[in-house]
């Protein structure tokens, strides 16, 4: 166990490294014209010495992390740079916070931000870049769950707004790490008909939904074959893309040893699982729970390679 003392370092020491971190395919056109703003980050907020327990002091970090910024009168709350800057730091703050507290804390920003509609409209998007961009090293599907609940209930947002946040919040919902992911049909490649619950082994299993015809799809499978990955991870590779004659020639590119099926049931078109680009991958327990989703291909490596 990290004893509080620590555990809040650790938190301080989250937001240091965070501070030069930006997803790659962020556009900063402010940042040309205000090069100094990347560097004018928020002070961290005093913490009272009354609070001495770790997770109620990082709670009040959250909650007051804004408290400098007057987003009515503050231009640099309309300024690219410094808000995605600040942003970052303040999503390293939220991953020590007690999740009872985050999403009190997220609703504290938006109400704060809303005296001023651009400023609003600017943290709105920031969010959504970070932490819902597939290529956004800072995504993170958790956090966004709980901005897209307020943006979906937020009846001073346009209407087709709130009805983008609320269907980004659905799938956002489907499946999700910790809950028993869903079934489906798939045919085998020795022509047996088969679902996923019946397919999984007594260890991790990995699943990776992918069209043949996707080059991506081809270079990460010969990455993923030529991966020292623990010998009791089941690998699973399911064509969803519906052409059964293109997934009968490309079944025999895979490993004899991995279970390549092509899916019987309408994953894609139902949103059964949520997949947003290819190769899409999902890793499960022995008992079906979902232990990571849409994870990058570098994540995956980097939790099932052998010592």
């Amino acid at each position: 166990m990290i004893n509080g003392h620590k555990w809040l370092f650790i938190g301080w020491a989250l937001v240091t490294l965070c501070c030069c971190q930006r997803p790659h395919n962020v556009d900063n056109n402010s940042s040309e014209k205000n090069l100094n703003s990347q560097n004018d980050l928020l002070p961290m907020p005093a913490v009272p010495d009354s609070l001495w327990d770790a997770e109620e002091r990082a709670a009040f970090v959250a909650e007051h992390f804004w408290d400098e910024l007057d987003f009515g009168q503050d231009s640099r709350s309309l300024d690219t740079a410094f808000m995605e800057q600040n942003f970052v730091n303040y999503l390293a703050v939220l991953s020590v916070t007690p999740k009872s507290v985050v999403q009190s804390a997220i609703v504290r920003l938006r109400v704060k931000a809303k005296v001023s509609p651009e400023a609003a409209d600017l943290l709105d998007d920031v969010a959504y870049r970070y932490l819902d961009d597939p290529n956004s090293p800072m995504r993170n599907e958790e956090l966004f769950i709980l901005f897209a609940r307020d943006w979906s209930a937020d009846h001073s947002l346009p209407e087709e707004r709130r009805a983008r946040a609320n269907y980004r919040l659905n799938q956002a919902m489907k499946n999700r790490v910790g809950t028993k992911g869903s079934d489906f049909a798939f045919l085998n490649r020795n022509g047996e008909n088969t679902t996923l619950y019946r397919s999984f082994g007594d260890g991790m299993t990995l699943v990776m939904f992918y069209d043949p015809d996707c080059e991506q799809c081809t270079a990460v499978k010969e990455q993923l074959m030529l991966s020292q990955i623990n010998d009791n991870v089941k690998m699973i590779a399911i064509d969803t893309m519906g052409d059964r004659d293109k997934w009968a020639e490309d079944k025999g590119s895979f490993p004899e040893e991995w279970t390549v099926g092509f899916a019987t049931d309408p994953i894609e078109e139902e949103e059964i699982y949520v997949i947003r680009a290819m190769p899409t991958f999902y890793l499960f327990d022995m008992d079906g729970t979902v232990v990571m989703k849409d994870p990058p291909v570098e994540k995956v490596l980097w939790q099932l390679l052998k010592d």
